[in-house]
């Protein structure tokens, strides 16, 4: 069975990462505010809580995102502990979009259709497609409701790499055979 695996440049991170900042930042001034009014067991959680994050994120800067997502578990789990319900659900949904938006975004092209990682992936049907063209790194798939997906392909550095002509060929293969079915 012949598939082909593109690996699509996430667009979207940079933003995310610029808001998530800003989200623990504006997390971290709460906390702050927060110690001051909690009483002192709490306002030792919070200050532990903050100077360990940042200890953490000062010696492994490689792995600061993983320390985004143990920060905002953290926070989670003393918003809990406060009783402040909002800042949880808050926290909580950073985090579930935080998965979502840094996945890797993998199309995957196979002989009965595409998977698009839209979320929730996309099955696309060859029936609907009207064009797919791989091209100087940009892949665009036409549908024949007028709707356009086009991405920038991330470059594989290992054997598997994406041979376009291969790829177009392949694609045009399916295209033939729908439009003569």
């Amino acid at each position: 069975m012949q598939k082909f695996e593109l690996h699509l440049k996430n667009e979207n991170l940079k933003t995310y990462r610029v808001l998530n900042w800003l989200f623990l930042i504006a997390n971290v001034f709460v906390l702050l505010f927060s110690m001051f009014q909690a009483n002192s067991k709490s306002s030792i959680v919070v200050l532990i809580s903050i100077i360990v994050y940042f200890i953490a994120v000062f010696i492994y800067k490689k792995k600061q995102k993983q320390f985004e997502g143990v920060f905002l578990i953290m926070t989670a789990i003393i918003w809990i502990n406060l009783r402040l319900g909002w800042f949880t659900i808050l926290t909580l949904f950073l985090i579930l979009l935080s998965v979502i938006v840094s996945r890797k975004l993998k199309t995957v092209f196979l002989i009965e259709k595409i998977i698009y990682p839209s979320f929730p992936k996309k099955n696309i049907l060859w029936e609907t497609v009207s064009n797919v063209i791989l091209k100087d790194g940009i892949l665009t798939i036409d549908l024949k409701n007028n709707k356009i997906f086009q991405n920038e392909i991330i470059e594989s550095t290992d054997k598997f790499s994406v041979d376009e002509i291969q790829f177009n060929q392949f694609c045009q293969e399916q295209l033939n055979k729908k439009s003569v079915s």
